[in-house]
């Protein structure tokens, strides 16, 4: 909720998903949400597929997702279910977006 490059990076993966009609989804995880109805009424998340929101200590679930991330944002992962999650600190490169929205590794 506090990231301000966030919302944009929602919005360029949900616009290239689109145009590719790319089957992959798109899932929003808030680490700081004080508020989920204002988190649900956000025009960039409502992008999302799923939107997940924890509160509590931010660091314990960044710990538990990959220990080694610091919490920079946006940290976006690929996921596709038969290997190890990817992470990209920022948004994907064009190659490897164009990649995750084929399926691919």
């Amino acid at each position: 909720v506090s990231c301000t490059h966030c919302p944009g990076a929602i919005e360029r993966l949900a616009a290239r998903r689109a145009a590719s009609q790319s089957a992959t989804r798109l899932y929003v995880v808030l680490m700081d949400s004080e508020d989920d109805m204002a988190a649900l009424s956000s025009p960039h998340h409502r992008l999302a597929d799923r939107l997940f929101a924890f509160h509590g200590r931010a660091q314990s679930l960044q710990y538990a997702v990959k220990p080694d991330w610091r919490g920079m944002t946006p940290y976006i992962a690929y996921i596709d279910g038969k290997s190890a999650a990817r992470f990209v600190l920022g948004e994907p490169d064009e190659r490897t977006l164009a990649s995750w929205l084929k399926g691919k590794k």
